[in-house]
């Protein structure tokens, strides 16, 4: 029976470790045929850790979950962002202990 709660227990710890995840909502500019999804899309799974990745062409809008304990921070999305040639406009974070951090960036113009 001390065995079975240990067991209990351990899988209850590593759940709550592994449950702590971070939702990002990004607002992404000049993404919208299905070509440009999967660019955005192949870029943010550079991040092993990413789970639960939607992205809503329609809208614009990329949303991922991320662990909490990595630490991801809004611009270091926005820039995985750029490098697959968009503009996150955007950046919403809810993190696990229900804070919500908003950020705002500028849109690129082309001056060409």
């Amino acid at each position: 029976m001390k065995n079975l709660i240990n067991i209990i227990f351990i899988l209850f710890t590593i759940n709550t470790l592994y449950s702590q995840t971070d939702k990002f909502t990004l607002n992404v500019d000049g993404m919208g045929c299905a070509y440009c999804a999967n660019g955005v899309e192949k870029k943010l799974k550079e991040w092993n850790s990413l789970t639960e990745l939607t992205i809503d062409l329609a809208k614009g809008e990329v949303i991922f979950k991320y662990p909490s304990s990595d630490s991801l921070s809004a611009e270091k999305v926005a820039a995985q962002i750029d490098a697959a040639g968009y503009t996150a406009t955007h950046v919403t974070i809810e993190k696990s202990s229900g804070e919500i951090e908003q950020h705002t960036f500028a849109k690129k113009t082309n001056t060409s």
